[in-house]
This record gives C-alpha cells, sequence and structure tokens, in this order.
C-alpha cells in the first residue's frame, strides 16, 4: 500500500518535534562539577559558584553561582560537604533539575598562614637588635629566652609582621617583644617573644687585690671588655681617667669597678697647713690655717685660722689650697 505523501511529511515532522524534546529535555539539566578539594575564605560564605563548575542554561547558572552552600571554616580547619545533600538543596531552591559530578564528597578548607615560632623568635630579635644603640666601648648582644607557639592566621590579600618593645625602656636586661601578625592592615593576631639583652662594655678591671685607701693605678687595673649586664655603674673609658683615685673598700682581683668603689685622693689631710683665701665682696684676704679633717677637691672641711680658737668652714680647692666666701 502506497503511503500519501501528505501523511509521511507529517510524520516525519511529528518524528523531529520529538528528536528535538528528547534533545531539549536532556539539556535542560543544571551540572555541577565538584573538585575533591578546595580552599575558601574563612569565616565568610561560600558560595557555589566559588568552588564549582556550573554549566546549563544560562539564567539558571547565575542563580545557582549565588546560591551560599557553606561558611568558610577558620583556619587550616575543614568541614566536608556531602555531593548528594547538595545536589537535593539546589534542586529544591532552583525548582530545576540538577546533576552533580566529580567528588562524591568535597572538603573546604580555610585559607590561612602559618608563622613558625623559629620565624617569629627571629623576627623579635632582629627587631630588638634595631633598637638598640651600641657606642666605641660597648655592644649588645641579644638571645631568646623564650619561643612563642606556632601561629595560625587567615589568609589575605596582604599580611605582614609588626613588632613592639613592650618594656618601658630599650637598653639591657629581660625584654619582652611584641609581635602582631597583620592582615589586609588589621592586627589579626598578636604573640610575645622573650628575649635577653646583654650589654658588653670596655670597663676598668683590678688585675689584683686592692687595699681600702689603696691608690688606683695602672700597677693594679687594667681596661677590659666585660658582660655589665648586671653591673651598675661601671667605670667606663667616658668616665675619664681614675689613676691617682683610692679605693673606698677591699677589690678583689678580677673585680669590675664601680664609681661607689673608689673615690678621688684627699688633697689636704689633717694637721696640714693650708693657704687660705677669704673672700667678702670685693675685699680678698689671705691667711693660713690648720686643716681638721680630711678632704678632697670640692670638700667642705673644717680649718683653724692660725690668728683664731675656733673651727670655720672652707673648701677645698686645689692641694693645700682652700676659700672661705662670705
Amino acid at each position: 500500500m502506497r503511503v500519501p505523501k501528505s501523511l509521511m511529511l507529517i510524520l516525519l515532522l511529528l518524528l523531529g518535534s520529538s528528536v528535538c524534546s528528547a534533545e531539549q529535555s536532556r539539556s535542560a539539566v543544571l551540572k555541577i562539577c565538584l573538585p575533591a578539594r578546595v580552599e575558601v575564605q574563612c569565616a565568610k560564605p561560600v558560595k557555589l559558584g566559588d568552588v564549582a563548575k556550573v554549566q546549563g542554561p544560562a539564567y539558571v547558572v547565575e542563580k545557582a553561582r549565588a546560591i551560599t552552600i557553606a561558611l568558610g571554616p577558620l583556619p587550616a580547619r575543614a568541614v566536608d560537604l556531602d555531593s548528594e545533600q547538595l545536589r537535593q538543596r539546589i534542586q529544591a531552591e532552583l525548582h530545576f533539575p540538577v546533576e552533580i559530578n566529580g567528588a562524591r564528597n568535597t572538603t573546604l578548607v580555610g585559607k590561612s598562614l602559618c608563622f613558625k615560632s623559629a620565624e617569629l623568635a627571629v623576627f623579635a630579635k632582629e627587631y630588638m637588635q634595631s633598637q638598640l644603640t651600641a657606642t666605641g666601648t660597648s655592644h649588645y648582644e641579644v638571645s631568646v629566652n623564650r619561643v612563642p607557639s606556632d601561629l595560625i592566621v587567615a589568609a589575605g590579600n596582604s599580611c605582614e609582621l609588626r613588632a613592639r618593645v613592650l618594656n618601658p625602656t630599650v637598653g639591657s636586661g629581660p625584654k619582652l617583644v611584641a609581635v602582631d601578625i597583620v592582615v589586609d592592615d588589621r592586627v589579626s593576631a598578636t604573640t610575645s617573644v622573650g628575649l635577653m639583652v646583654r650589654e658588653f662594655s670596655q670597663v676598668l678591671v683590678s688585675t689584683r687585690s686592692i687595699r681600702q685607701g689603696e691608690t688606683i693605678s695602672p700597677d693594679n687595673t687594667c681596661w677590659e671588655i666585660r658582660d655589665i649586664t648586671r653591673i651598675k655603674s661601671p667605670i667606663k673609658p667616658e668616665a675619664g681617667c681614675v689613676d691617682g683615685w683610692v679605693a673606698k673598700r677591699s677589690i678583689d682581683a678580677g673585680t669590675v669597678l664601680t664609681i661607689v668603689d673608689v673615690a678621688p685622693a684627699f688633697v689636704v689631710r689633717r694637721g696640714d697647713t693650708v693657704s687660705v683665701n677669704v673672700k667678702c665682696g670685693k675685699v680678698a684676704l689671705h691667711t693660713v690655717a690648720e686643716v681638721k679633717q680630711d678632704g678632697r677637691v670640692g670638700d667642705l672641711v673644717r680649718v683653724r685660722p692660725s690668728m683664731s680658737s675656733q673651727d670655720i668652714q672652707a673648701r677645698v680647692v686645689e692641694p693645700g689650697v682652700v676659700t672661705i666666701e662670705m
């Protein structure tokens, strides 16, 4: 039986329409390809478009990419997403068929930066060294007393370390340096590093035992480089020459001399006869007197003028000479 051409045309049209409908049905599916692991911003909403490749009708793809699927985990922490649960959720929200390919589970890891304790300690040490000023006869050495723990912070567009000394002064002795981790111009974390700053300087040292009252000279002292971190007021070259001074106490060999250990020698002694200059306005008189107590340059001592039976106060100005101002 011959099929009329008109009926044949109708059958062909219906068949073509069916094939097109089937193709459109297959393409009208949102396809999502998930990776097994992806890094995301910490503590911020994670959208589907941030972690997955999305294909399908343009208007659906745009909506799907904007769907929030999780909150970014804390630095170095992880969150697992089940692909089937994610598919059901997106399909329910879009009212559109969804097909997920790729990993069965996706792990979201918070983007982070890790600062090792050794790195933080070195940074604090170098900062402290930059704050110390050495002189011609002294220098400083810095060591780490306490190492901080490792620090993990959320990553950002920029990151830097900043340090500051927590002690009121910079110098020798125990110090504490704070280290701030600054991410995107905001302090993200802070730790502290314990340091020890030692000062080494050229100082006057006794080469042998020195008796109380003995004169200080090159015969019993020398200049050496010593750790003076815990020594108060040691005698340094910039203090001037102390040769001719006397020991105020007994000093053991190898001791660093300090300003409390020595004093200028007496230039007038009890019983000495000294010249006395008396000044009263524009009038100046000169006489002699007997010294009643030992004195150094600048000291006030008791003297008794030769023509008097009473003691008066006079200031020592040089060996054998005192002055009285009235």
